[in-house]
């Protein structure tokens, strides 16, 4: 799904290019920026035809030329929304940066094998309907502000950045003070989410509620999937409240 821009131009749909001086990686998020026109600007990244606010990660990691823990770091540290990201290198190692949206890591030891996807709804249903279902697993955590790194081998490393803190409809960090439900209300307005606020009220869904499902990285069609699910719906609402530092 795309937040900006046409996805029947495929240079909006992930996984996006990007090459530093070690060579190129493709990087997947999950989640919607807010602030990529802004940091675009400042930190005069060129334009592009992508119009997707992911791919501004993409260019921040390219402007600090290498691709390991202290520069997802800093680019994990200057976006500002909801994410997870993903980033494979051209020698199979593979990155991720988990922010407030959800994720589960699977590790298949006998397989050489990492599985991973936002929720562990969706992670059930997926290995259900495939091979993976014969096979034991342990599931790996990885908690909001850390950057997992898995190498070709399947050695696994951890890195860190700094997490804002959002209290009462405002963020604080990295010198910020956003009007952050105002802002993300805006945003939703902009990009005409509206008709969905209707369908969703008539299953008993509030707009807050609506609003963390978006915050936690939900598409519309997932979103419409969980209303012929009350259990997951309210599981998944319930965990977006805390994961929102128990706003309600």
């Amino acid at each position: 799904m795309t937040t900006q821009g046409s996805p029947k131009k495929n240079y909006n749909n992930h996984p996006f290019l990007g090459k530093t001086k070690d060579g190129y990686f493709a990087l997947a998020h999950n989640g919607v920026l807010y602030n990529d026109k802004n940091l675009k600007e400042s930190e005069g990244l060129s334009k592009t035809c992508i119009e997707t606010d992911s791919y501004v990660a993409v260019q921040l990691l390219e402007k600090y030329e290498e691709l390991n823990f202290e520069t997802i770091a800093k680019m994990s540290e200057v976006v500002f929304g909801s994410f997870v990201f993903t980033m494979l290198t051209d020698d199979n190692t593979l990155y991720i940066s988990k922010g407030d949206n959800p994720l589960c890591l699977l590790h298949f030891k006998e397989l050489g094998l990492y599985v991973y996807s936002s929720t562990k709804e969706i992670m059930a249903k997926a290995i259900a309907r495939c091979f993976l279902k014969k096979h034991t697993f342990e599931g790996v955590p990885v908690e909001e502000g850390e950057i997992v790194r898995i190498d070709s081998n399947g050695e696994l490393e951890r890195g860190c950045f700094m997490v804002e803190e959002k209290y009462f409809g405002y963020t604080y960090g990295m010198g910020r003070r956003l009007s952050y439900w105002d802002d993300y209300c805006d945003y939703l307005d902009e990009m005409g989410y509206g008709d969905l606020f209707e369908v969703c009220s008539s299953f008993g869904l509030s707009q807050d509620d609506l609003l963390l499902l978006y915050e936690m990285g939900y598409d519309d069609e997932e979103i419409e999937t969980m209303l012929y699910d009350t259990d997951l719906l309210r599981q998944c609402v319930d965990e977006a409240r805390v994961c929102i530092n128990e706003y309600y």
